[in-house]
């Protein structure tokens, strides 16, 4: 039972990694909407559990044949103090808080998604910050085809440090996200700032979590969290597509490009290892995700002429 009150410094770290992005959450809420704290302290004791248990979740479901034959005892998945939890489904989890909390409040619920949307980059930060010397996070080798630009002598056999570029895509995001918000007050849909981060955080995933050589809730060959990042990113332009009355034919070019440019993009996964040219190989993901980012936002783009034209 003293299991049960040992946290370890991660976890320390993971606590204020989801305080900071509830803070920063009730900060957007105050901006646009001044709920009064009620509202807030809601939010906010809806959010933690609903956070640990979508965390623990998923990464559950993504090992659950680790569970059910290589221990042979599905009781142990119960057992989250062994540690074991996925960061999609923390996003996951608080999107779910953010929904009931509107519900519950009477409130609209997309501006409750928003300030997720707003606050899950910090915490994102903080969390992979936190993963440095846990073994997550951890990428591929250095090896002589990928070494950055002005790397010191010696720096070819380092394994790249992926939690590093995460917090940095993250931190990234988050300013992104503010300037948007800041430069219209409010995005003209309720929703619109979180289908952004989706969109943003989704593409840099899939990217950085190919780098990655850590193990974490693969199955077989597939990332899970991989799948799960692209899609955040499919959600997200359905959201905007639907939206869009006319310009059929540009919904139906930007699907068309995406569907290639997620199967162009699979391809370069195998051909990481495969090809002998982890170069080519990144390049032509990076390509297909540029695309998708492309037709994502012309999405977005045509929902405002939309909006207008309303």
């Amino acid at each position: 039972m003293d299991q049960l009150f040992a946290v370890t410094p991660y976890g320390w770290y993971a606590s204020l990694a989801l305080f900071s992005g509830i803070l920063v959450s009730y900060l957007y809420l105050n901006r646009v909407r001044r709920y009064p704290m009620h509202i807030f302290l809601a939010f906010g004791v809806m959010t933690v559990p609903c956070v640990f248990v979508l965390s623990r979740l998923v990464f559950v479901l993504a090992n659950c044949t680790y569970y059910l034959t290589t221990l042979s005892k599905p009781v142990l998945a119960l057992y989250f103090w062994d540690g074991g939890y996925s960061m999609m489904g923390a996003f996951f989890g608080a999107c779910l808080a953010a929904f009931l909390t509107g519900r519950l409040m009477h409130l609209s619920p997309r501006v409750f998604l928003d300030s997720v949307g707003m606050g899950f980059p910090i915490a994102a930060v903080i969390a992979r910050l936190a993963e440095a010397g846990t073994g997550l996070g951890e990428g591929r080798p250095i090896d002589g085809g990928f070494i950055p630009p002005l790397a010191p002598e010696g720096f070819d056999g380092f394994l790249h440090p992926v939690f590093l570029y995460e917090a940095l895509a993250a931190l990234v995001i988050f300013v992104v996200l503010q300037i948007l918000s800041r430069a219209h007050h409010q995005l003209p849909h309720e929703g619109d700032l979180l289908l952004m981060e989706m969109t943003c955080y989704g593409l840099c995933e899939v990217f950085l979590e190919s780098l990655k050589d850590d193990g974490h809730m693969v199955v077989h060959f597939v990332r899970i969290q991989q799948v799960l990042a692209i899609v955040l990113v499919v959600v997200a332009m359905v959201v905007w597509a639907r939206r869009i009355r006319t310009k059929k034919k540009d919904i139906l070019i930007c699907a068309l490009i995406t569907i290639g440019a997620i199967g162009l993009a699979i391809l370069s996964e195998f051909g990481v290892d495969r090809w002998g040219n982890r170069l080519l190989a990144y390049g032509l993901m990076l390509v297909c995700l540029l695309s998708i980012l492309l037709c994502a936002m012309h999405l977005y783009h045509l929902t405002l002429k939309e909006g207008l034209k309303g």
